[in-house]
C-alpha cells in the first residue's frame, strides 16, 4: 500500500534527473576516496618534485633493507623499504620542501640524518652494505621512466 503510494505521487520526469543527481554524487565520492587512497599509499609524495617522487618510489618498493648507523657503540637501525621511504618523504617534506633538484635532495635529505651525520645505508640481499646515494643512482638509471598516458 505504502510503496502504491510512493509511485502514485512521485513524477516520473522529475524522478529521473534526481537518480542522475545521486549517481553522479556517489561516483565523485568514490573517484575522492580512491584518490585519497593512492595518495596515503604514496606516503605524501605527490606534494613532491616528479624526481625526487620516483626515487622514493623505487626506495618503497624494494626488498632491500635500509639502514641508519647511530655511532660505533650501537647497532645499526633497520627499516624495510616501505618504512625508509616514509621516513625520507617526512623529512623531505618537514625541512626540504623546497628542494626539486634530485642531485640537492640526495645530498642534503637523502645522504644521511642531520642531527649525528649518520650515514644512510642500503643492506643487500648478499649482506654488502653500500651507501644509499650510488644504489638509488643506479636504480634510477636502470629503470625506464614510464610516461603518463
Amino acid at each position: 500500500m505504502i510503496l502504491l503510494c510512493l509511485t502514485c505521487a512521485c513524477d516520473p520526469d522529475a524522478l529521473q534527473p534526481r537518480l542522475q543527481s545521486i549517481i553522479t554524487s556517489q561516483g565523485e565520492r568514490a573517484d575522492r576516496f580512491n584518490q585519497r587512497e593512492v595518495e596515503k599509499s604514496r606516503g605524501g609524495r605527490n606534494a613532491l618534485a616528479p624526481p625526487i617522487a620516483r626515487a622514493l618510489d623505487i626506495v618503497a618498493a624494494s626488498d632491500f633493507f635500509f639502514l641508519v648507523h647511530r655511532g660505533p657503540n650501537k647497532p645499526p637501525r633497520r627499516y624495510s623499504g616501505h618504512d625508509f621511504a616514509n621516513m625520507l618523504t617526512t623529512k623531505t617534506l618537514w625541512l626540504g620542501r623546497d628542494i626539486d633538484d634530485l642531485d640537492q635532495w640526495l645530498r642534503e635529505i637523502a645522504t644521511g640524518s642531520f642531527f649525528g651525520d649518520d650515514r644512510y645505508l642500503v643492506r643487500r640481499p648478499d649482506g654488502v652494505e653500500e651507501p644509499f646515494r650510488p644504489w638509488i643512482e643506479r636504480q634510477l638509471i636502470s629503470r625506464p621512466i614510464l610516461e603518463a598516458r
